[in-house]
């Protein structure tokens, strides 16, 4: 079998906006909590280690009546939308 390597690899546009703008508000808000409404890529290294950097990813629950839990909502108004979640919303 012959493998080969792609010239180039990477995200695609969308989600490198995404991760750019959590770094880009790790390293100019430092002193605030920053949250992401859901993780913003599929990819464990790179949550981890905005996780090792200070960021929480949160959700909005519900109650099993369907009753928005308001317990985190604060952290989600303040996060950083993924946007596949928000096209759903």
């Amino acid at each position: 079998m012959q493998v080969e390597l792609a010239k180039s690899a990477g995200f695609c546009f969308g989600v490198q906006r995404a991760v750019d703008t959590v770094y880009k508000q790790i390293e100019e808000n430092s002193a605030e909590k920053i949250y992401t409404y859901g993780p913003i890529i599929h990819n464990e290294e790179v949550i981890k280690d905005m996780e090792k950097k200070g960021v929480e990813v949160t959700f909005l629950g519900c109650d099993e009546k369907g009753t928005l839990d308001y317990a985190d909502f604060e952290k989600a108004i303040k996060a950083i939308y993924d946007i596949f979640i928000t096209t759903q919303l």
